[in-house]
């Protein structure tokens, strides 16, 4: 047994440096997205996201796949299917999406997602995963060639995708090593508005407050002054929709303000 130093000889860790206000900014968009995912677990998703993810009241937990019972910390919406039947989620495609979340490259995950078109295996929840997966690795090449086959191949997506691709891009914004690359950033906006407009408003809460937050955090990350009046314009939108927005959303807003200097 190796005894431990005492205090005065360990080695002293420094306090981390505060972050600047842009890439804190970035890092809370990402969290407070609330994005609806294609019910990944917690080994599936990065580490400061994860830890982030798992520090939300537990009202924002969700019945998860197997015991109904069960609340999961990581999902935003139930995922049990005794529970829920979201559209576009097909039982006979899970190994697809297991497959593309494995993925240990962009190339290996682009080449996993056509061989499942070639096979027919693709439905919404197949290209939410891969879009996911993409945002988790800051593959933005990769995130914008699934986007492009989505849209070749006339795969419908749902409110869960929308959420999901609006949060990878904001997370791809950034390198893998480096801050945020400008051109990225310059296109995130337009991207985003394409989705939201092609894809029906959600239809419950949980979509809801997932979309809004996904919007918002890539209006607080883009410098395109569209993006405030975009802002406002989805803040004038949920309030006329019936549903009731979470703390975050407020949040949300206010950081889009901000972050635009209003």
């Amino acid at each position: 047994h190796r005894p431990s130093l005492p205090i005065c000889c360990r080695r002293k860790v420094p306090w981390p440096v505060p972050l600047n206000a842009e890439l804190a900014n970035l890092l809370l968009g990402v969290g407070a997205g609330c994005m609806l995912r294609s019910y990944s677990k917690p080994e599936h998703v990065p580490n400061a996201m994860r830890h982030r993810i798992l520090s939300r009241p537990r009202s924002h937990w969700r019945a998860t796949e197997g015991k109904s019972n069960r609340l999961s910390k990581i999902t935003s919406m139930p995922s049990n299917p005794q529970l829920n039947q979201y559209p576009g989620r097909g039982e006979n495609t899970s190994t697809e999406r297991r497959k593309l979340k494995q993925s240990k490259s962009s190339d290996q995950l682009i080449q996993r997602l056509k061989s499942a078109v070639a096979r027919d295996r693709v439905d919404a929840s197949v290209i939410g995963a891969a879009m996911q997966t993409c945002g988790y690795n800051r593959w933005w090449d990769a995130l914008l060639e699934v986007r492009q086959l989505q849209k070749q191949k006339g795969i419908t997506l749902y409110s869960c995708e929308q959420s999901i691709f609006m949060t990878a891009l904001v997370r791809s914004i950034s390198a893998d090593k480096g801050g945020v690359v400008a051109e990225r950033r310059a296109c995130v906006l337009e991207l985003a508005k394409e989705m939201w407009r092609e894809v029906t408003p959600p239809g419950d809460s949980d979509s809801f407050n997932a979309c809004l937050g996904a919007a918002l955090s890539v209006c607080a990350v883009s410098k395109d002054p569209a993006a405030l009046a975009w802002a406002e314009e989805l803040w004038e939108w949920a309030t006329n929709q019936g549903f009731e927005m979470d703390e975050k959303k407020y949040r949300d807003y206010l950081r889009v303000l901000e972050f635009h200097r209003r």
